[in-house]
């Protein structure tokens, strides 16, 4: 199978909105004159990381899952995670002056940098590649149907409406099924039955996509006035409208590529897209960079403007750094395609 772009546009608007996540999150944690600005950017970029999922699904069930293969994928993600860890522990040490002890230990047991959670949790689902292939391949629709149902309330609707009113509506224990599970699922099954949409699936999919971040936004809006101080109910990964949301966007963002025929731009595009992991490892660095050059400005009436900002700024200067290391024998290896 060869390489589809669309699938690459999905991941170039998840890590530009990973990386608005990092940007905007200080600015929505507390009330002040940014945080009208960091609650729209950070809503919008609720959608990041189940994008990532949505697209790793659609991009890996449908393969046969060998250990060999599994090895090779935890290997390429392992081996730079290691590195970059490092690095992100000798800035909390020599630059930041903390306490971090042991490095191979923190390593091992907890992610040396708040973002990279999801490099450990990209590796968990690798290593269980075998069963969700192996069931994807070999179940019937209804089965996979059935299994997303259940996730949806277990690991969606229980813990949301809990988080609002202090109370699940089922009292099922879903504490087995694990929190991302059904996203790979999801996104096979979207990629299979709608890769290709007509004009009409195309505007479909895009206004439930606003309508369903619409939601979010002014839910976690109406959730931080109501308690007096901003809640993440709404923005989790997990919560239904960002579910939804991420799902419509996933069939709408796949149906606009097939519509532009920029060369350049799609050329830039592919060009992020290729090192959507290595990005994700070193723009961390270059976020926090700009906030202690712009601390005013992030919390002031400005912050509309400097959020883009210093999302473009970030994603542009990590993807040249990672580009340059690319070309460096020495170093490559802490950036893989």
């Amino acid at each position: 199978m060869g390489r589809d772009e669309s699938l690459d546009f999905v991941k170039f608007v998840a890590i530009t909105l990973v990386i608005m996540v990092h940007v905007s999150a200080p600015g929505f944690v507390q009330f002040g004159p940014q945080w009208k600005a960091a609650l729209l950017y950070r809503g919008l970029s609720s959608i990041c990381v189940p994008l990532l999922f949505l697209a790793t699904g659609a991009l890996l069930l449908t393969r046969d899952a060998s250990p060999a293969s599994v090895f090779r994928r935890v290997k390429r993600i392992a081996i730079p995670a290691f590195l970059w860890s490092c690095v992100y522990l000798a800035r909390a040490t020599f630059i930041e002056h903390g306490i971090v002890g042991n490095w191979i230990v923190r390593i091992l047991t907890y992610p040396a940098a708040v973002h990279l959670w999801f490099v450990y949790t990209i590796i968990g689902y690798y290593a269980c590649l075998p069963l969700f292939s192996g069931f994807y391949r070999n179940s019937t629709d209804a089965q996979k149907l059935l299994v997303l149902g259940v996730w949806f309330i277990g690991t969606s609707i229980n813990p949301f409406c809990y988080g609002l009113f202090g109370a699940a509506p089922l009292g099922i224990d879903f504490s087995f099924l694990p929190l991302y599970a059904g996203y790979p699922i999801l996104g096979a099954m979207l990629y299979g039955r709608f890769r290709r949409v007509d004009g009409s699936g195309l505007v479909v999919s895009a206004v439930v996509a606003l309508i369903a971040l619409g939601v979010t936004i002014f839910g976690a809006r109406a959730s931080a006035l109501s308690h007096g101080v901003p809640t993440m109910v709404f923005f989790e990964y997990s919560s239904p409208t960002v579910i939804v949301a991420s799902a419509a966007s996933f069939i709408a963002l796949q149906g606009a590529f097939d519509r532009i025929e920029g060369i350049v731009f799609r050329r830039a595009v592919s060009a992020v897209a290729k090192r959507t992991m290595s990005i994700y490892f070193v723009h961390l660095l270059f976020v926090q960079a700009f906030f202690s050059l712009s601390h005013q400005m992030m919390f002031s009436n400005q912050a509309w403007s400097f959020y883009l900002i210093a999302c473009a700024a970030a994603l542009v200067t990590s993807t040249v750094i990672v580009i340059s290391m690319q070309n460096m024998p020495g170093v490559r290896i802490m950036c893989p395609d």
